[in-house]
């Protein structure tokens, strides 16, 4: 058995978002969304899934997509909350509601690093906000 993602190399997994525009947040986010849609026709996907919760277990810092999960849903895998399809059963967090202002603050709350679409929920808020103050300012 040969890994889907041999022929991208493995940087190609680590995404890393270049900016702080709602571009580059997007840009990351289809990034992803690629590299789980590789990782989701791959024999070996329950295999390096299990091998990078193992290396989380032991303390080691993990980044990239792994097993079709990013960082963030192996660490609700590791934590046992039930807002991953993967995880067992009985868990009592409620999901992260993903792609909304309210989801960026529920990854903020649980101490997990926003996802790509909660990112660009939170920024695209944050830009609405910024120009509703700009109407509210009166110049003297």
């Amino acid at each position: 058995m040969t890994a889907a993602c041999i022929p991208y190399g493995a940087d190609y997994f680590v995404p890393r978002e270049r900016g702080s525009t709602s571009n580059g947040t997007r840009a990351l986010a289809a990034r992803v969304d690629h590299c789980k849609t590789i990782c989701a026709g791959c024999d070996m996907r329950t295999e390096c899934l299990e091998d990078e919760l193992e290396v989380m277990r032991g303390g080691v810092a993990s980044v990239g997509v792994f097993g079709g999960t990013t960082v963030e849903e192996r660490r609700v895998i590791l934590g046992g909350t039930r807002s991953h399809p993967l995880l067992p059963r009985g868990a009592k967090r409620q999901p992260i509601k993903h792609g909304s202002e309210n989801g960026y603050r529920q990854h903020r709350t649980h101490g997990i690093v926003p996802c790509p679409e909660c990112l660009v929920a939170h920024n695209e808020t944050t830009r609405q906000a910024k120009a509703r103050a700009r109407l509210k300012v009166v110049p003297s």
